[in-house]
């Protein structure tokens, strides 16, 4: 068995969020290549459209949808659309985030919730929604992506939290 074989993804269906551009991007790419099929979705339709229409180059078949995270019905309508065009759900990378790049002591109360809501709840939603596809495949997997911040804490001169 050589590599390719090793990581063949051919017929698999990913949802990538965050999935237009940056470390999303990068990583729907890396799933094309390797065979699956792709659902990109993030807040910005249009970035979507523009990723998935150059994956289909791969000789992939891609769907590009607007996905604010943060909102339940979003999540839904994107899982929903993707069992319709596809029938599976076989991978989730949870990779949408955001943060607040400036001092801790001049953040607001609603930046907070925004990064929370959108790295914690939304995660926990998106994993939850496809989730109960997979327990009814009873297979796949959820990849969680995580800033090494979360880790160590940011240098001072990031001032991010």
């Amino acid at each position: 068995m050589n590599v390719k074989q090793l990581f063949d993804l051919t017929g698999r269906v990913a949802i990538v969020t965050g999935g237009s551009i940056g470390l999303g991007r990068q990583m729907a790419e890396g799933l094309a290549e390797m065979g699956a099929n792709l659902v990109l979705c993030a807040r910005k339709k249009e970035r979507c459209l523009q990723a998935a229409e150059d994956l289909q180059k791969l000789g992939v078949k891609t769907l590009a949808l607007a996905c604010d995270v943060k909102n339940p019905a979003d999540i839904h309508l994107v899982v929903d659309a993707t069992m319709a065009q596809f029938g599976r759900i076989d991978i989730l990378i949870n990779n949408a985030g955001t943060s607040w790049g400036a001092p801790v002591e001049e953040m607001r109360l609603e930046h907070w919730n925004k990064v929370i809501e959108t790295n914690l709840t939304g995660t926990f939603l998106f994993s939850q929604a496809v989730g109960k596809i997979m327990i009814g495949q009873r297979r796949g997997k959820i990849i969680n992506i995580a800033s090494v911040a979360g880790l160590h804490g940011a240098p001072p001169e990031f001032q991010a939290i």
